[in-house]
């Protein structure tokens, strides 16, 4: 499954390397072939935490500087108190933790969220205060 958050954004950081870093490069720096390099950039491979990681380290970016964003800037989104509190314990992480949640949450698909959520329902009503 593609989905939009999950887009490598590879191709924008290989563009800003003085000089311009092609595929190949960066599949040189990180031992893996071109063809899968180009494969991240179109969504059609998922790279695990420690690719994440080389990339990142190859690009001199923090591994969740690889990923699209849906909003152009998150400042122009309002959010929720709880996404808020969210956004900013993701801040104070270290670049590898972040790197492990951003991984996790790349490889969820559709049936793992529809079970949090279940889950999330029922640890609700079971802590809501009796009236």
């Amino acid at each position: 499954m593609n989905r939009e958050f999950d887009r490598f954004a590879l191709k924008n950081f290989r563009g800003m390397q003085q000089p311009k870093m092609r595929q190949a490069d960066l599949a040189k720096l990180v031992k893996r072939s071109r063809v899968s390099i180009s494969d991240i950039e179109r969504g059609a491979l998922k790279p695990s935490f420690d690719l994440i990681c080389d990339m990142a380290d190859a690009l001199h970016v923090e591994p969740s500087q690889l990923f699209k964003s849906n909003s152009s800037k998150l400042g122009d989104l309002p959010l929720p108190d709880d996404e808020k509190r969210l956004l900013a314990a993701f801040r104070q992480m270290s670049v590898t933790t972040k790197g492990i949640i951003l991984s996790f949450l790349m490889n969820l698909s559709t049936s793992d969220l529809a079970d949090i959520s279940a889950v999330a329902k029922r640890v609700r009503a079971a802590v809501k205060p009796s009236h």
